[in-house]
């Protein structure tokens, strides 16, 4: 329990930061590529309103690198006639790059005022006094050290992440320690209430055993009395041994595992209970895959078959059916068990595996609210996986799947 319990925090911790981060970096990419476009087209505005713009070609200005550019971002100024013709093409720092295409210096031409994006491109627009206009635009985009830039910064935040969850995990055992001591006691509560109580109530069945054989034929009146205190002894010494089975097999201790064949485990469970099906009058099938071998404790497999079809049989209604079955599918072994009745409330299904939790049928049973939990007790301790499956008036399914 402490080691899932540290688990999740875990994964709750790395979760947490982790959309902090990605939260944080995103925002901070949006800001920063905002300035940086607002730097370009500051920096693209001084160089179209500069002379150098329309007198010089193929020469990079001393300036060039006050403007926080390098080779990698070519800055291109082009005229562009009345009719769109490219009529003087200027490069500023690289005088191999590729020059912008028509269809681009058109677009641009053609597009509101007040932009200066265009995909990848920076751009600003100025009239000529000659009719002409001068185009000037930065390829934001084109920077060969980009990619590099995304894998590092990628590669630092996973080592932040791996270092965070490393740190986190170190960490654990100091913030869960006193939920799993507060854990560990209750258990302990329960355990040793269990063995404090099941000595009295041994004594008090006794005595009332033998109170009730000794009683005088005029004095059967205080036999009611007797047969009584009989009943509910046994009613709460059933109950110390399903909470001492309990905490048994929450702590790891409900016995050894050994590979054992379930299918024999499952059919044994079946013919105990079949008599009690017929008596009740209930249709009882089943259908059970030989040789289906999984790591296990014999005892709490045949208890957990035992609490499940006992559970379908009480609650089927009158003339149900009870279908069990045993499968092997996709190295997987699949124990289903449904039943014809009532069926469970839907806001009840997530409770059906708490300790003293009874569903509407069940609070006039007599039953503890035990067995599911117990239920789900030797299904965590094998590793197993339990899904609950119900309709109102219908059926109610129970699939338990065991890793083999």
């Amino acid at each position: 329990m402490e080691s899932e319990l540290r688990k999740r925090f875990v994964i709750v911790t790395a979760l947490l930061v982790t959309i902090v981060l990605a939260v944080f970096y995103t925002a901070t990419h949006f800001y920063y590529s905002y300035w940086f476009d607002q730097d370009t087209l500051s920096f693209i505005d001084w160089v179209a309103d500069s002379e150098y713009s329309r007198i010089t070609i193929g020469k990079t200005p001393d300036i060039y690198e006050t403007g926080g550019f390098t080779d990698s971002d070519p800055v291109i100024a082009a005229v562009v006639t009345p009719k769109g013709d490219v009529h003087i093409e200027k490069y500023i720092g690289t005088p191999d790059s590729d020059a912008v295409s028509d269809e681009l210096l058109g677009e641009i031409i053609n597009r509101e005022a007040d932009d200066y994006k265009l995909g990848d491109y920076i751009y600003t627009v100025r009239d000529l006094p000659d009719g002409r206009k001068l185009i000037v635009t930065a390829d934001t985009g084109s920077g060969s050290t980009k990619p590099m830039r995304l894998v590092t910064r990628a590669a630092l935040v996973l080592l932040g992440l791996a270092l965070m969850a490393v740190i986190t995990f170190l960490l654990s055992k100091f913030v869960t320690k006193p939920a799993a001591l507060a854990m560990l006691r209750e258990k302990q509560f329960v355990s040793d209430a269990s063995h404090e109580l099941k000595t009295p109530l041994g004594a008090i069945s006794i005595n009332a055993q033998a109170l009730s054989s000794r009683l005088h034929k005029d004095e059967q009146s205080l036999q009611k009395y007797t047969d009584n205190i009989i009943r509910e002894a046994d009613r709460m010494n059933r109950l110390v041994e399903k909470l001492l089975m309990l905490s048994r097999i929450e702590e790891g201790k409900g016995g050894g595992k050994k590979r054992i064949s379930l299918s024999d485990c499952i059919e044994e469970m079946i013919l105990t209970y079949e008599s009690v099906a017929f008596e009740k009058g209930l249709s009882y099938e089943s259908n059970v895959d030989e040789d289906i071998f999984i790591k296990c404790s014999e005892d709490e497999i045949k208890q957990l078959g035992a609490i499940l079809i006992d559970n379908a049989i009480k609650h089927s209604d009158e003339h149900g059916s009870i279908e069990i079955s045993l499968k092997k599918r996709s190295g997987k072994a699949l124990l289903t068990v449904t039943n014809t009745g009532k069926g469970i409330a839907p806001d009840e299904l997530e409770h059906v595996f708490e300790r003293f939790y009874k569903t509407d049928q069940a609070r006039s049973s007599g039953s503890f609210g035990l067995g599911l939990a117990i239920a789900k007790a030797i299904i965590d301790d094998h590793g197993a996986d339990v899904a609950v499956e119900s309709e109102p008036d219908g059926i109610t399914k129970f699939e338990v799947t065991f890793g083999l």
